[in-house]
């Protein structure tokens, strides 16, 4: 009997062992080693209060509070399910994300902020810009010898042969995240300034597939009080889709107006490449192939499932349907933990239980009896 026990129990550790490793540890290994560059995390906390003269003065007004808690929870979901959107006392919401990457730290800024800026600008190639990236590359040196730097600060982009022709990327080049403060100064520079066309500003960009580094693009502005040529209030709505080769894109539609405005900057700009811009960083520069007059856009790439719901997300995201104003924001960094939630604990144990019970039923069954000694 004593025997039949230790032998379930001993069972019993295994297969928990191997269940645990499967289905608990495991994907949280390889979500750990994918994000390995930006692997610390934080708790958030963000605090949104009703708009009162956009809600027509109504106090507390109940509808707008019950659609604000069910589209921060529909936002909250895509960054992590351990969240907590509820309404406070004082006719607040409060959201809350756990465990949420530094590297989408960024991304969930844009995705709860009521007053993002979204923006379409036209951009320089490397081969229109070139005076620029000259001065930049020899400041670049310069400052790399005064660090004693044995590597580039910013890898520069060169052109490469694409159909049978020269193609110039619009991606200036690209620097890691940690040399970003070094790279803004290079920009900031007078030599380097000098060169910059006027109405432009030089923007930072997120790279697909690589967390680590940034791009750097050159982007025109209009002279005009709307500087720049689209914004998020000629969106009407935004979707991850595929392609029918079956590759990850991202489907824009545009309002009646921004359907024009799409139709005349593909027109003027075939064969170059358009900047999407969210809050001064671009997000993907795709290249027109030809006018399009349908009102509709089409963001076909590199893209991963979740990066692309990611910027159907950010794009959608200027347009609350509800009048809020974010009133707390705030950040909380944790410490990594295999075993973060009480869910993977109590899994564990369960496992363990109904391990050993099958193995205490199943062993004479398989085992052969012993004899007992007359």
């Amino acid at each position: 009997m004593e025997n039949r026990l230790l032998l379930s129990i001993v069972i019993g550790v295994i297969f928990t062992c191997l269940f645990s490793l499967m289905f608990v540890l495991t994907p949280k290994i390889q979500k750990l080693i994918h994000k390995s560059a930006q692997a610390k995390k934080f708790d958030v906390h963000f605090i949104f209060e009703i708009n009162d003269k956009a809600a027509g003065g109504a106090y507390p007004n109940q509808y707008f509070l019950k659609k604000g808690i069910e589209e921060l929870k529909t936002r909250a979901n895509h960054f992590t399910r351990q969240n907590s959107v509820h309404s406070t006392n004082d006719h607040k919401i409060s959201v809350q994300l756990y465990n949420v990457w530094r590297s989408d730290s960024f991304i969930v800024v844009n995705v709860f902020d009521p007053h993002l800026s979204i923006g379409f600008y036209e951009t320089y190639a490397i081969n229109e810009i070139e005076p620029f990236l000259k001065a930049l590359h020899k400041s670049e040196r310069i400052e790399a010898y005064k660090r004693n730097l044995t590597d580039s600060i910013i890898f520069f982009s060169q052109p490469s042969m694409m159909s049978g022709s020269i193609f110039f990327p619009v991606e200036l080049g690209q620097a890691r995240i940690r040399d970003s403060a070094i790279v803004r100064h290079l920009l900031s520079n007078d030599s380097v300034q000098k060169f910059v066309p006027n109405n432009t500003i030089l923007l930072f960009g997120n790279m697909i597939g690589s967390p680590s580094f940034f791009s750097i693009y050159a982007v025109k502005t209009n002279a005009g009080p709307e500087e720049t040529i689209l914004t998020g209030n000629d969106i009407e709505d935004v979707r991850q889709d595929y392609t029918n080769s079956g590759d990850v894109e991202v489907r824009i539609k545009f309002n009646r107006k921004g359907g024009r405005k799409w139709g005349n900057i593909t027109g003027h700009n075939v064969g170059k490449s358009i900047a999407i811009v969210i809050n001064n960083v671009v997000i993907t520069a795709p290249r027109v192939s030809a006018k399009i007059v349908e009102g509709n856009a089409s963001l076909a790439g590199r893209f991963t499932v979740e990066e692309a719901q990611t910027i159907a997300l950010e794009l959608n995201a200027g347009r609350f349907t509800f009048p809020l104003s974010l009133v707390q924001k705030e950040f909380k960094q944790i410490r990594p933990s295999f075993l973060n939630t009480h869910r993977d604990i109590i899994a564990i144990i369960l496992c363990f239980i109904l391990f050993t019970a099958i193995a205490y039923f199943i062993l004479p069954l398989v085992l052969p009896p012993t004899n007992a000694k007359s």
